[in-house]
């Protein structure tokens, strides 16, 4: 069970974070699309206090017992909907969204991004990983919108676990940010 959690975990943290797609000269021709030129057309991050929340809005995992489900369930429950605070300083919201792409490739597994696309607010994009522990593939889609002040993003997952109770899982996640003022003096971050 903790290894389905790690999982989905992981996934999250690669929505955010992304993976390691690119050589170590930011090369992608073989290995994807490269985000950072599609979002530099996203609109620019006003500085700021945001709030982020995550909620778990499908989670299925059918070569698990339902009462093991019930339970992972449950325990995801009661990390979604937390809401996380945190500051986008003036250099950072300068250095825009782009920052946020060249991130994504320091995150762990063989994920590459198959497709990329941003028009305005809208984003639109899906992953593949084939290489993340114990022998698991997934792919992934991102839609939704990054605005100024908001995000709103909708991540679907399917995973394959071989070898393991797991199976297969999909999940589905909203993870969704907002301004709420300005950053607290020195610019710390915070959560509730």
């Amino acid at each position: 069970m903790r290894k389905s959690i790690l999982l989905v975990t992981l996934a999250g943290a690669m929505t955010l974070g992304g993976c390691n797609m690119f050589g170590a000269d930011g090369d992608s021709a073989e290995k994807g699309v490269d985000p950072t030129k599609a979002m530099a057309n996203a609109p620019q991050v006003e500085p700021g206090q945001y709030e982020a929340s995550m909620e778990i809005v499908k989670l299925e995992i059918p070569g698990m017992p339902p009462e093991i489900q019930t339970k992972m369930r449950e325990q995801m429950a009661s990390v979604t909907g937390v809401q996380n605070r945190y500051c986008v300083t003036a250099e950072q919201a300068r250095r825009g969204r782009e920052d946020m792409a060249r991130q994504m490739a320091n995150a762990p597994g063989n994920c590459r991004f198959t497709s990329f696309d941003v028009r305005g607010e809208n984003v639109n994009a899906a992953m593949q990983c084939d290489q993340l522990p114990n022998g698991a593939r997934m792919t992934m889609t991102m839609t939704g919108t990054m605005g100024a002040e908001t995000s709103d993003m909708t991540v679907k997952q399917n995973a394959s676990v071989p070898n393991t109770p797991v199976g297969n899982m999909e999940t589905e996640m909203r993870i969704r940010t907002r301004r709420i003022g300005d950053c607290p003096a020195g610019g710390a971050t915070t959560t509730p």
